[in-house]
């Protein structure tokens, strides 16, 4: 059976995935923007180690909402991959599925690299 390339609905469906990560991003932003400015706080520590801001979203730290929030927009394109990897290979599409889990690994690889 040959590769067929993947229908254009099929391939915009997977933009959905960007727009609804852009969407809770912003909300998630917004959110923190709003305690933030309820807070009447003007001391702010422009940096926030990672595992301090998810701690802090226990106690809605109007940073680490923020925080959280930007971590969800940079984290949405690993989250797109991983969808198209999926969906690639539920349609027995061979050729995109190895395309998709090489940019995937590409990915994995550059993150656990710069972790180092």
């Amino acid at each position: 059976m040959k590769n067929r390339a993947p229908q254009a609905q099929e391939v915009a469906g997977f933009g959905n995935v960007l727009v609804f990560c852009s969407v809770v991003s912003v909300s998630v932003c917004l959110i923190g923007i709003v305690l933030f400015a309820a807070s009447a706080s003007s001391n702010v520590d422009a940096t926030l180690p990672l595992r301090a801001a998810l701690l802090g979203l226990t106690s809605l730290s109007a940073l680490s909402v923020i925080t959280f929030g930007i971590l969800v927009l940079l984290v949405s394109p690993l989250i797109w991959v991983i969808v198209a990897f999926i969906g690639f290979a539920t349609k027995k599409s061979f050729l995109y599925s190895f395309l998709s889990f090489l940019v995937l690994f590409f990915m994995l690889l550059s993150i656990a690299v710069s972790l180092k």
